[in-house]
């Protein structure tokens, strides 16, 4: 049995919440850096999140037009 690829509209949806202090994306990224290791490739993951445009995906709208100032 071969692996599945995830969509990335699943991998990435609700991304307000990935975004939070405490979840995936923010928390370990303070970590490493805290403890010195290298974050590029969070900070990249963070980016893509603040990214992410679907149109079904309720947090996804609410971030952009959250953000749609600020570009």
């Amino acid at each position: 049995m071969g692996l599945e690829a995830d969509k990335i509209t699943r991998v990435a949806r609700s991304p307000l919440r990935k975004l939070s202090p405490n979840d995936r994306l923010i928390k370990p990224t303070m970590l490493a850096y805290e403890l010195g290791f290298e974050t590029s490739h969070l900070v990249s993951a963070i980016a893509s999140a603040l990214y992410f445009d679907y149109e079904k995906d309720p947090e996804a709208i609410q971030l952009r037009r959250i953000s749609e100032p600020c570009v």
